[in-house]
């Protein structure tokens, strides 16, 4: 999969790119296995597109700034997920980490789990607030905290059914299927 091959390039943005920018060299991904790499060229291709979208070169020469694209849509990954964190031990971030970063993707965080939570995002099981979440059913959707930390790692929110909350996940590694971008 190419990032971007010299034929897509017109003159002109090449020309601008030379200016502007170091040499860069073209990326390839020969495997499957590289899906991160993936979904970042997916990600930084559709920042390159909102950015350029409908937009003068004069107004490009004044609004630079990707950033606030970027943070657009880094708030959509998790977007409508209400969560209540709990089993957080060491070596797994603190529940302050995780809240600092998540909240940036769109996650709303609450204290005490109740009908307007969707996840229940925990380090081990078999705590006050896993009890509460189970007791709701189907309703919350119980996960391992890797759930949250690779949905960000990966800019896409990830099968919450490939993360499920149990005493045999701390005990041994398990396969992650990610969406093919």
């Amino acid at each position: 999969m190419d990032v971007a091959s010299p034929e897509e390039i017109p003159d002109r943005e090449r020309e601008r790119a030379k200016r502007h920018t170091p040499p860069l060299q073209l990326v390839r991904f020969d495997s499957e296995s590289d899906t991160v790499l993936q979904n970042m060229a997916v990600v930084l291709r559709l920042l390159h597109t909102v950015f350029y979208l409908d937009r003068s070169e004069e107004e490009l020469l004044f609004h630079k700034d990707a950033r606030a694209i970027l943070r657009q849509m880094r708030e959509t990954v998790l977007h409508g997920v209400h969560a209540v964190l709990t089993g957080l031990q060491p070596p797994l971030p603190t529940k302050e980490q995780v809240q600092s970063l998540a909240h940036v993707f769109g996650v709303t965080f609450q204290e005490q789990v109740d009908k307007t939570t969707t996840h229940l995002v925990a380090g081990v099981p078999r705590t006050q607030r896993y009890n509460e979440a189970k007791a709701l059913g189907n309703e919350v959707k119980i996960v391992h905290y890797t759930w949250m930390e690779l949905s960000v790692l990966c800019f896409t929110r990830l099968d919450e059914r490939q993360f499920p909350l149990s005493d045999e996940l701390a005990l041994k590694p398990f396969t992650l299927h990610l969406p093919t971008p």
